[in-house]
């Protein structure tokens, strides 16, 4: 599977990440806090904001990987 790696931005006060995706044909905006990629994908707690970046789209890749990997299909075939 093909996931477009969406851009994200950093909240102001650093303790958040958001980007947007579209999903079933809607845009949805996903927030994860900082605190979570430094628990989930080793983040450090002093980590720039370029650093910020690179551990979300690694963590995102390898999230879908797996997603797609294990997922179920409906009888068209399709990851639901």
């Amino acid at each position: 599977m093909n996931v477009p790696v969406p851009e994200p931005q950093i909240s102001a006060d650093k303790q958040t990440l958001s980007f947007v995706i579209e999903w079933r044909g809607e845009s949805v905006t996903c927030v994860v806090p900082r605190r979570c990629l430094e628990v989930f994908f080793w983040l450090a707690p002093n980590a720039d904001d370029a650093r910020l970046v690179s551990v979300f789209r690694v963590g995102l890749l390898r999230s879908t990987r797996s997603r797609d990997a294990s997922c179920w299909r409906d009888q068209r075939g399709r990851c639901g």
